[in-house]
């Protein structure tokens, strides 16, 4: 075998060939232990591992790059509490949520004021399972070189129980009674276990129903119950929804557990029984809450 100078190795120096850099790389201990071709740098003071300062430079670089994405991978994430964080009006969000609540809010009654939004906290766990779902759908049909969200992801409304103040000027603290859906919601996320069958499950089956019409989740979804009955406010949640390949249809499939075979979600579609689309999940790691919308 013969180096890159075209000299014959000694036979207790094996050599490998590099295609990217077109020469044989060899463990001759008198080489640069990065390049593998250029003797080691010498001076009146010690034989250096590397052919040169450049050489050198880079090397430390590169190892400061590896123990730091060592220690990023043994560093636990911190712990995410649960809860909700006020949105400034004077932040874009606010304006593009609101304007997301009133332009679909098409049903005939008033549309109501949004008087606060708040962004929600999820737990890192259950932003985890999300995005890895998320992640399972875009690897198995590519939406985004399609045009579309990773995913296939759409914002949607859900409207639910309230039994406390939060959302309220001046309640921020989830509260912890066990009917609360709401807060549940916020502190666990989206729970296929609780999901029963009321309020129109018959219509797609068992599963956790969301629409991009507001006014849709308004009511008698979005409700005050037990302590929150003295509230003149609503609070309805903005979710993202991993919705993938959705089954559109215009009939009632209440016998649905899951979407039928090759589809992740159904849409009904508004037509002959519908007169508001509902998008329509069956698994909690479909859907995680974003923002929580409080109106008249």
């Amino acid at each position: 075998m013969k180096a890159a100078d075209g000299y014959r190795l000694p036979s207790f120096i094996s050599s490998t060939y590099n295609p990217r850099k077109g020469v044989h790389m060899t463990n001759d201990p008198g080489l640069c232990i990065v390049c593998h071709t250029r003797p080691k740098h010498c001076d009146s003071l010690k034989i250096h591992d590397y052919c040169s300062k450049k050489r050198a430079a880079k090397a430390a670089l590169s190892k400061t790059r590896e123990e730091r994405d060592a220690s990023d991978r043994s560093t636990p994430s911190p712990t995410v509490v649960p809860g909700i964080v006020e949105i400034p009006k004077s932040d874009a969000r606010f304006e593009s949520i609101s304007k997301q609540f009133r332009t679909s809010w098409r049903h005939k009654r008033a549309v109501p004021t949004v008087r606060a939004v708040y962004e929600v906290t999820s737990t890192s766990s259950a932003i985890a399972a999300y995005k890895v779902y998320r992640q399972s759908l875009e690897t198995r049909e590519s939406f985004r070189s399609r045009g579309l969200a990773e995913g296939n992801e759409q914002r949607r409304w859900h409207g639910t129980k309230r039994r406390c103040l939060l959302g309220d000027p001046g309640h921020i603290e989830l509260c912890t009674d066990p009917e609360c859906s709401l807060c549940n919601i916020i502190r666990h996320s989206y729970d296929m276990t609780h999901i029963g069958f009321a309020f129109g499950a018959s219509r797609f089956g068992r599963g956790i129903y969301t629409s991009s019409t507001s006014s849709k989740s308004d009511f008698p979804y979005t409700r005050n119950d037990g302590p929150a009955i003295t509230s003149s406010f609503k609070a309805m949640l903005l979710n993202k929804v991993a919705a993938g390949i959705g089954f559109k249809t215009l009939n009632y499939t209440p016998n649905f557990l899951a979407p039928p075979p090759g589809y992740d979600s159904v849409i009904g579609e508004a037509g002959s029984t519908l007169n508001h689309d509902e998008l329509v999940i069956y698994r909690s790691d479909a859907i995680i809450p974003s923002y929580l919308v409080v109106y008249n």
